[in-house]
């Protein structure tokens, strides 16, 4: 999800959670969010390898 960092407060965090626990599987309800900017590559792509980067820095 792709919002301002400014939007993504906590009140928004608890209502996804809830959202997602009443309407998806156990297994698939996410532990965390995060609100990041997404890095595009040059032609406008999501640079899948800074994705992959980003996400190991955060394990």
């Amino acid at each position: 999800m792709n919002l301002p960092h400014s939007a993504l407060d906590e009140a928004f965090r608890g209502e996804l959670q809830t959202h997602c626990r009443l309407h998806l599987a156990g297994y698939k309800v996410p532990r965390g969010l995060v609100s990041t900017t997404i890095e595009r590559t040059a032609t406008g792509k999501i640079d899948y390898l800074w994705a992959l980067k980003k996400t190991h820095e955060m394990a």
